[in-house]
């Protein structure tokens, strides 16, 4: 069976336990007390103060320069919008004016055909008939493709 002798050493042994776990805690809570108590000098929370108003002002610097940076890309932005259309008028301008020589070539040799002879002849009365055929129609197109298509056509 059992033997007597056993539990008083089990109740002395967790009265031991217990009264060394009490006494860890009561100098943990008297740690505590002294730690809570503890507060800095009046300098150093001036100091924390100083480096926050300093940290302060130098990210307001950083913030206006991030503003400035977007007003340039901006700017940069539109600067290239304007040179890009620029360019394409330019390149407008060009092609309209290579289609400008190109009428006043065929215009010239249509005259230099009229002008050969002073006097008409059957062929050229016909071809004058024909030119003014295309030029009632070069009067009445309205796109610039399609009078250059009438141009060549008087042409040939």
């Amino acid at each position: 069976m059992h033997n007597d002798n056993q539990f008083p050493n089990k109740a002395v042994s967790l009265d031991e336990n217990a009264l060394a776990e009490s006494s860890l805690f009561e100098a943990a809570k008297v740690e505590l007390e002294e730690v809570n108590q503890l507060t800095p000098p009046e300098d150093i929370w001036h100091e924390l103060a100083k480096e926050i108003s300093i940290n302060d002002a130098q990210i307001i610097p950083f913030l206006q320069k991030k503003n400035v940076k977007k007003g340039i890309w901006a700017m940069a932005t539109a600067a290239s919008l304007f040179m890009a259309s620029f360019g394409w008028l330019m390149w407008s301008n060009y092609s309209l004016q290579q289609q400008l020589v190109e009428v006043i070539l065929i215009n010239q040799t249509l005259e230099s055909q009229l002008v050969q002879d002073a006097t008409p002849t059957f062929y050229q009365a016909q071809l004058l008939s024909k030119v003014r055929i295309v030029e009632l129609a070069l009067m009445s197109a309205t796109s610039s493709k399609e009078k250059l298509s009438l141009l060549k056509q008087r042409q040939n």
